[in-house]
């Protein structure tokens, strides 16, 4: 198929992509009108007002679907999608991270900018290589044992006091959390592949725990309550060091 009609307009397909968004289409409120699209790869659907995800069940081959900035309150309507390797829902309105589960071949998945209060049913995702669930009002890091290939993790502007279950991590690389409520760095003793911690706008005032962080290259600290640079003699491999802001 090379186009595809939706609310009795055609669009052309190609290579399997379709993005409506590039079309100026910032009114639907329906997925409908794709169902024949067997060979879809790619899906835009953001910046819209879409409610409840349907009517996409039907794409086998979808690989990358972006839902992002719409009016999603649940994830359901993707049990089908198994070739899923990409999801965009930032800026919805989700509450709970449920409908995911068959969903084996998911490896990054974006959930900034919701609602949600609890990290949950992410177990079977364990090919997932990136997780974003800044801004969001979580308040504890849980759940996230089974993805031992997690690459880059965001949970910044949540309400997190520490930082913890992360020893299962070890393959992480980037880990930004940034805008919470941490006063310790307690719990980073396992990341020994962190290249990228951005722990800024927190309350930590001791820094001594990072002295094995070898493999550090960008460390954020700006925002913080820390009064001497301390620990960081082992970090030879850091390129960009913020420490403005602090006391």
């Amino acid at each position: 198929m090379k186009s595809v009609e939706v609310a009795g307009t055609k669009f052309e397909l190609r290579e399997g992509f379709l993005d409506l968004g590039l079309l100026e289409i910032r009114d639907i409120e329906e997925i409908i009108g794709l169902s024949k699209i067997k060979g879809l790869k790619n899906l835009e659907l953001s910046s819209n007002v879409i409610v409840v995800i349907r009517g996409i069940d039907g794409l086998p081959e979808l690989e990358v679907l972006n839902l992002g900035s719409n009016k999603i309150i649940n994830i359901s309507g993707l049990e089908n999608l198994t070739n899923l390797e990409t999801i965009h829902l930032s800026s919805n309105e989700i509450r709970e991270i449920k409908g995911l589960e068959k969903l084996t071949n998911l490896k990054e998945l974006y959930l900034r900018g919701n609602q949600i209060e609890e990290i949950s049913g992410l177990e079977t995702l364990t090919s997932l290589k990136r997780l974003d669930l800044s801004w969001n009002n979580i308040s504890q890091i849980k759940g996230l044992e089974k993805l031992d290939e997690l690459e880059v993790l965001w949970v910044a502007g949540n309400q997190l006091q520490k930082i913890e279950n992360l020893e299962h991590q070890d393959k992480l690389e980037v880990l930004n959390i940034a805008g919470n409520q941490i006063s310790s760095l307690e719990g980073l003793e396992n990341l020994k592949n962190l290249n990228a911690l951005y722990i800024n706008n927190n309350s930590i005032q001791d820094i001594t725990s990072l002295d094995k962080m070898e493999n550090l290259e960008t460390l954020w600290l700006n925002s913080n309550q820390i009064s001497t640079i301390k620990g960081l003699d082992n970090c030879h491999s850091l390129k960009i060091l913020n420490l403005k802001k602090n006391l």
